[in-house]
């Protein structure tokens, strides 16, 4: 005997949405309910009881039958039998979840409650009526599949209503049974491959929420999404980006109350109070695995609200216009030619650092289309709130995979404004131009050595700097260093790279040396040397650093070298031997002569990248780095800078 729908007699299972819409309002009775629920097997498209109350979770009791409503193939929604086992009171989130047993058709094609189904509307049968019981919350991956912990309703609405921080319930043991665990939430990934999506991990503190590369091309088209109907059982995508890059995270909607929506009856990312787009989503298929089955998805582009909270028992949200994201654009110069990205990532500090690596991991993998050592140069433009807008350009090499370096390069700026302590970043739009080669751009400093080991304080010592390009002729650059009238007696002078972390400095200089608001913040960030730097630094009275010297190299420049000189006060003069560079041998040699160095690099499409920081004031007249035979000039001009300049973080 075939399984009628509570909505009335049905084919296969499954009812047009335009009928279900037709027949909402129209109740079966409570005898006809419990009979219904008794053709085990037998699954039902229905419509959701209209105003069902809720059931509180006193009056639950074992052997109580019911049914829930998901999304199945089609979008189409589907009932399935559910059964009370017991009530675990003190379960381990921190509030009572129902154990129950689903069953049926659909259940038992899809091999049990699969991933993409947490969310799902559980009712109860009644004297008076289904009333709502909850959500299915959680399952047990190492045991019957068929077994569910539901999520009673009432927890899901207290839950939603506070405006704490949000968290993640660990996991559930049931004495007999098993561990269960949150239901997995299938995220979709449009136009990110699993290499780039890996990028994804720190946003899921939940292992089970890890991206399903099955759901690697899961976005509509504009104007191609077929009809939706949005109501309790539908499916939901929770966007965190959308674009040239999709990345959705896909549940079942529990109950709606006006404009206000429950779903899920676990949490998506645990962070509270969030501003998330809220789209349609369309289940093609529901695969059966040993793991956790899970449902198949498309997501929609249409907008359907807002989530604004992501708390232990539920997620809730408004229903209406989405938030306002953040406008990411991407474009890269590499060996297979131009290409640009854009996209729009959540506005939370939270997020949008692994998303904006995620995408750029994506378009330079397909930019140099191999996994490769290389070298990257990246310009960004940052816009704040308030017309602010941050301007900076940063280097990287890596001996192995340089688009890798390159995207957790991208996301760096935007991880210390996403950290910082002192006020929300307010960030409203990112600019990144990439430029990107196969080949490594590195230069060691090998070795340092003065023309005059003497110095007098307010005067300039000549030095000479040997380089060591990879896999190049060595080259020498002869830097005129402006010696600070603060400075006497033996002094070490340290030359490093600009991304190499300065060595000596002290806990308390390091203190001093932070950051004491977010202006402050900007204009380290803006300071700060990128790594093709040659920076030259000698230690303060006061335990910091101060900066005598940056000059700028069309290298990544490693490594660091000390050179200890005497400075001598005015009234001494300085003595008139120089200081010869060392030979091999040990002995003593003029300074090597430089070896061209390579052209420097393009700069990246789309126009010049924005400006690099313009820094302090330049040393004397702004001629004290000179450049040597038959090496290019510098990017930019040498410049000095008090100790306040490295306190950017990152």
């Amino acid at each position: 005997m075939a399984a009628t729908s509570l909505a009335g007699p049905g084919s296969g299972g499954r009812v047009p949405a335009a009928s279900r819409r037709r027949s909402r309002g129209r109740a079966a009775p409570a005898r006809l309910l419990l009979a219904l629920l008794a053709l085990a097997g037998a699954a039902a498209a229905v419509t959701p009881p209209p105003s069902a109350p809720d059931m509180p979770i006193q009056d639950v009791t074992v052997g109580a039958k019911g049914f829930g409503i998901t999304a199945g193939p089609g979008n189409e929604l589907v009932q399935f039998p559910v059964s009370v086992l017991s009530v675990q009171h003190d379960a381990g989130p921190g509030f009572p979840l129902v154990l129950v047993r689903a069953s049926g058709e659909f259940i038992d094609a899809g091999g049990g409650v699969s991933a993409g189904m947490s969310g799902t509307p559980v009712y109860l049968a009644t004297d008076t009526g289904p009333k709502l019981l909850g959500a299915i919350g959680y399952v047990f991956p190492s045991a019957d599949h068929q077994l569910a912990l539901v999520t009673p309703i009432a927890v899901m609405r207290g839950d939603t209503s506070g405006t704490g921080a949000g968290a993640g319930p660990g996991p559930v043991a049931v004495a007999g049974i098993g561990t269960a665990l949150p239901v997995a939430t299938p995220v979709l990934l449009s136009g990110l491959a699993p290499r780039a999506a890996a990028l994804l991990a720190p946003l899921f503190r939940d292992p089970r929420l890890t991206p399903f590369p099955a759901q690697a091309s899961g976005t509509l088209p504009s104007g191609d999404e077929p009809p939706y109907v949005l109501e309790a059982g539908s499916a939901i995508s929770v966007e965190l980006a959308r674009g040239d890059v999709t990345i959705g995270a896909v549940g079942t909607v529990t109950a709606i109350d006006g404009k206000r929506l429950l779903a899920f009856g676990h949490p998506l990312l645990g962070l509270g109070q969030v501003q998330l787009p809220l789209a349609p989503a369309y289940v093609t298929a529901v695969v059966p695995s040993t793991v956790v089955p899970f449902k198949l998805a498309n997501s929609g582009q249409k907008p359907l609200g807002t989530v604004t909270q992501d708390r232990p028992a539920a997620i809730a949200g408004t229903l209406g216009s989405g938030p306002d994201m953040v406008p990411v654009t991407l474009t890269v110069d590499a060996p297979a030619g131009s290409a640009t990205y854009h996209e729009a990532v959540a506005a939370d500090a939270r997020l949008y650092p692994q998303l904006v690596a995620a995408a750029g991991l994506q378009l330079f993998d397909r930019s140099l289309s191999q996994t490769t050592g290389g070298y990257a140069q990246i310009g960004w433009e940052i816009d704040l709130h308030g017309s602010d807008q941050l301007n900076l350009v940063e280097q990287t090499d890596d001996p192995t995979d340089i688009a890798t370096a390159a995207a957790k390069l991208l996301a760096a700026p935007l991880k210390t404004l996403a950290d910082n302590a002192f006020r929300a970043p307010g960030i409203t739009a990112v600019k990144a131009n990439v430029h990107l080669s196969a080949a490594r751009n590195t230069a060691a400093i090998v070795d340092v050595v003065a023309e005059n080991p003497k110095v007098k304080a307010g005067t300039s010592l000549v030095a000479h700097v040997r380089l060591q390009p990879y896999r190049q002729a060595p080259v020498v650059r002869t830097l005129s260093v402006s010696i600070p009238d603060n400075l006497s007696g033996k002094v070490t002078l340290t030359f490093r790279g600009g991304d190499v972390k300065p060595s000596g400095q002290n806990a308390e200089a390091s203190k001093t040396n932070r950051p004491r608001s977010f202006a402050e913040l900007l204009d380290a960030m803006r300071q700060k040397p990128q790594a093709s730097e040659l920076v030259v630094e000698a230690p303060a009275k006061d335990g910091t650093t101060q900066r005598l010297d940056r000059l700028s190299l069309p290298y990544v420049i490693t490594g660091s070298e000390t050179l200890e000189v005497t400075v001598q006060d005015g009234s001494e003069a300085p003595s008139s031997s120089a200081a010869k560079p060392s030979d091999e041998s040990g002995g003593s040699s003029a300074a090597p002569s430089p070896e061209p160095a390579p052209p420097p690099l393009n700069q990246p499409p789309g126009g010049s990248p924005p400006s690099p920081p313009s820094g302090p004031a330049p040393n004397g007249d702004g001629s004290s780095s000179s450049s040597t035979p038959g090496f290019p000039g510098p990017a930019r001009p040498s410049t000095a800078a008090g100790p306040a300049d490295d306190r950017a973080a990152g």
